[in-house]
């Protein structure tokens, strides 16, 4: 694995939601931890197998939110290790590319031009998976950032 640095806009989303997943287990009515593989009847008193709803919480995964809403899925990444981290998969204008510069300094406080063109690409070009995320997690949950990104890829 090899260690990763952007300086890049991204999203964050604050609090991974949980939903409820609707589940079906075919179970014995008089044995109700006797559940069925394929058996149409119970094996122990011969009642008719029937359907058992229940719910599962899951966390709702970003890859679901843009599935459900029609987008490509590889478009923005999370990042391994850092929850509810969203980078893009294209590189933004102007890129300050620090990985493969050394003995460099960039002075971020003049950069702030910069900064705000990245970010409005970054709104403008992942803009239906920002309205995903938002309808999906609620507004106040998911925020646009730029800054460093250090990961694992």
């Amino acid at each position: 694995m090899e260690i990763s640095i952007r300086l890049t806009p991204y999203l964050k989303i604050n609090k991974i939601k949980s939903i409820d997943v609707p589940k079906i287990k075919r179970v014995c009515p008089t044995h109700s931890n006797f559940i069925a593989k394929g058996e149409k009847f119970c094996p122990h008193c011969g009642a008719e197998i029937v359907n058992q709803e229940y719910t599962v919480k899951e966390e709702l995964h970003p890859y679901k939110v843009f599935q459900a809403a029609g987008l490509q899925e590889d478009n923005l990444f999370t990042v391994e290790y850092l929850e509810g981290v969203l980078k893009p998969n294209h590189l933004p204008p102007y890129y300050i590319n620090i990985e493969e510069q050394e003995n460099m300094a960039h002075n971020l406080l003049k950069k702030s031009d910069l900064i705000q063109s990245q970010i409005l690409w970054f709104k403008e070009k992942y803009k239906d998976y920002i309205i995903a995320l938002y309808d999906a997690y609620d507004a106040e949950n998911v925020e646009v950032c730029w800054g460093l990104l250090h990961y694992w890829r």
